[in-house]
């Protein structure tokens, strides 16, 4: 999973038995009202919008959005401004912007209040966030001054090796930046980084949960959305020639075909 935020990272509370999630940001200049991100793919199961730094019936985390990631997991963002971008029962993707960062609720300074937890349900036991997240994207500003810097992770954020264009094969050119690689063609194959732009040689198609899957790379697949995410490049048809060879024995064919098969040439012999 990566961190909820898309520009700049300060952890300035950590988790703890009084304080069931991690806090991040507090009144830091430019990095104020900066966009909010979802951690994983899911879906949003409720939000509050509308609120200000008020405390009415215990809105305790103001304007909020909580997503469901499936496999039990549940991330909560709090204190968000006014103006969420999502809404209850929309599906979202990893890195979508929830919202943002925001002093809403019960709040004394502008930060996102950040909460994971495991279980049956969105009440579940909240866990410690840090243990699950990873720093993926480059640009992302980790201030050296935040609290427990030691246990911020990071990870590779792209995968695969483009190659050039080759009209004798079929190949699909990557059109987008965060286009999710995953180990399997299904969205329940694990996620192995983004794939970098450029064209790939397609070694198989399959068609699961919608989408048409291409593996560009030996167990390294990824959905395709034609025009938007993808563009597939078909292999030309391959240029047809008649060679005539006069007087030509039963020996000399063997011989010919031979070649053919070394030079992976498709052929037919035809009796003038």
């Amino acid at each position: 999973m990566i961190y909820p935020l898309s520009r700049y990272i300060k952890i300035t509370q950590i988790y703890w038995s009084n304080h069931l999630g991690v806090d991040f940001g507090w009144n830091d200049g430019p990095y104020c009202n900066q966009p909010i991100v979802a951690i994983e793919d899911g879906i949003v199961v409720s939000c509050a919008d509308g609120y200000g730094n008020t405390y009415p019936g215990q809105r305790i985390y103001g304007n909020y959005v909580c997503i469901s990631h499936g496999d039990g997991y549940w991330s909560m963002y709090g204190h968000l401004l006014k103006g969420l971008t999502v809404r209850q029962g929309e599906r979202v993707r990893k890195g979508q912007v929830v919202g943002y960062m925001g002093n809403s609720g019960y709040s004394n300074g502008q930060h996102l209040h950040f909460e994971l937890r495991k279980g049956e349900n969105r009440k579940a036991a909240s866990i410690d966030p840090i243990d699950y997240l990873f720093v993926e994207d480059p640009t992302i500003y980790v201030n050296p001054n935040s609290k427990q810097i030691e246990r911020i992770r990071y990870r590779k954020t792209t995968v695969g090796t483009p190659v050039g264009r080759d009209p004798s094969r079929n190949q699909v050119e990557i059109l987008a930046t965060t286009l999710n690689a995953r180990n399997m063609p299904s969205l329940d194959g694990d996620r192995l980084g983004y794939i970098t732009r450029g064209i790939y040689n397609v070694l198989g198609t399959s068609e699961a949960n919608g989408f048409t899957w291409y593996e560009i790379e030996k167990g390294l697949f990824c959905a395709s959305k034609e025009g938007d995410w993808t563009v597939f490049l078909p292999a030309a048809a391959a240029p047809k020639y008649t060679v005539v060879f006069p007087e030509v024995t039963n020996g000399d064919k063997v011989t010919l075909c031979q070649l053919g098969d070394k030079l992976s040439l498709k052929y037919e012999v035809t009796e003038v």
